[in-house]
């Protein structure tokens, strides 16, 4: 499902609800981005995937795809 989300979160003192800062996206990626940005969830997300692959959860040989 698509929705509308801010692309630079909001943030209490500052006004950016604005038209520039709303693009669409996902219901899920947008729970999961919730108050955090999209680059401070992209880099969450990079540390979970390193930690996952350094700590043998995850090689190439077991990609399910």
């Amino acid at each position: 499902q698509l929705n509308l989300f801010h692309i630079t979160e909001l943030r209490f003192g500052a006004y950016n609800h604005r038209p520039y800062n709303l693009g669409w996206g996902h219901h899920h990626c947008n729970v999961v981005v919730k108050d955090s940005g999209i680059m401070e969830t992209l880099e969450w997300m990079y540390e979970v995937v390193q930690r996952n692959i350094s700590d043998g959860h995850y090689t190439p040989a077991n990609n399910p795809n």
